[in-house]
């Protein structure tokens, strides 16, 4: 099953660069290991906010989400 998810975002991520709002320099090694990289995080996010002692609530959440639209923010194009 979390084969399939990684494929799914994999296949999203391409799209998005074939429609320009992903980089289109990238090689499909560097977009693999973007996904990678992202899905560690979302996967983990919550084990280590609970590991620091912090209750799992909205602004957790939103913590969460911060951190991941900031390691995606490089990778996408300037829109006009």
């Amino acid at each position: 099953m979390q084969e399939q998810r990684f494929t799914d975002q994999e296949n999203i991520l391409k799209q998005l660069a074939g429609s320009g709002v992903v980089r289109s320099d990238l090689s499909p090694e560097e977009l693999r290991n973007i996904i990678l990289i992202g899905w560690v995080l979302g996967n983990t996010w919550l084990s280590y906010v609970e590991s620091m002692g912090q209750k799992i609530n909205e602004p957790a959440l939103e913590q969460a989400v911060e951190v991941m639209v900031q390691h995606y923010k490089p990778y996408l194009q300037e829109t006009k």
